[in-house]
């Protein structure tokens, strides 16, 4: 799960959590409401790959993949990105609007084809289960039509993240509890500047001498999204 806030630089202040679904077949995948809950349209991606591509000996009498079925539904999600990335450069407005205009139709093709899936196939079947997934995460996984600043998955998040994953063995321990929660203040920290486009050396370098003497009430002031080095402020 991903609370992305997303704001000050390119807008108001605005947080979605980004989630994934814990089970394909389970309707009340998650526990979350979901009027603020953005899905991951890989997840979606990795499911229907898995229907298509499912080992044979995994398989049983009940079981069987459908290839055909599945290419197709990655054919028309395949269709989503080409425009993700045709409208990359685009401003926020301007890439809702389109979504809206041109996405829509593709993700209601889309759902569409998941019900006729979903009643041409028997609950054994692997595809059901990730036409199952899919159908339960349909108001998520079309969130991100609502704003131009959110992407379609996760992608941008998980890549944030990666430098950890890399670094675990290099940094197995933190020296305290007290020295983890200052590792994962400045990890933050740094990935919220590559985020926003700030220098992180600069950042760091204006924001440490800086906040003994700020004001506490504008602390805030001194976030990667609304910092300003000190000599373009005088």
């Amino acid at each position: 799960m991903i609370l992305a806030r997303i704001g000050a630089r390119s807008g108001p202040l605005v947080s979605w959590v980004t989630t994934r679904a814990i089970s394909m077949r389970t309707p009340t995948a998650d526990t979350m409401n979901s009027s603020g809950r953005k899905g991951w349209w890989k997840s979606v991606v990795g499911s229907m790959q898995g229907a298509s591509f499912l080992p044979a000996a995994s398989r049983d009498e009940s079981a069987s993949s459908r290839p055909e079925e599945a290419t197709e539904i990655l054919a028309r999600i395949g269709r989503l990105y080409r425009l993700e990335k045709e409208w990359r450069d685009l401003g926020p407005e301007d890439r809702c609007r389109l979504r809206k205009t041109r996405a829509r139709p593709i993700l209601e093709e889309i759902f569409s084809r998941l019900e006729e899936l979903k009643s041409a196939t028997v609950p054994s079947e692997p595809l059901r289960g990730a036409v199952n997934y899919a159908l339960n995460q349909r108001e998520a996984l079309c969130r991100y039509l609502q704003d131009g600043r959110l992407k379609p998955d996760n992608n941008t998040a998980e890549n944030a993240i990666r430098p950890l994953a890399l670094g675990r063995k290099n940094w197995l321990f933190a020296g305290s509890e007290r020295g983890a929660r200052a590792a994962a203040l400045f990890y933050s920290l740094v990935q919220s500047c590559k985020a926003c486009d700030v220098n992180p050396w600069k950042y760091f370098d204006d924001m440490l001498r800086r906040i003994m003497s700020h004001p506490v009430h504008r602390l805030r002031e001194l976030l990667p999204d609304q910092w300003e080095p000190l000599t373009t402020q005088s």
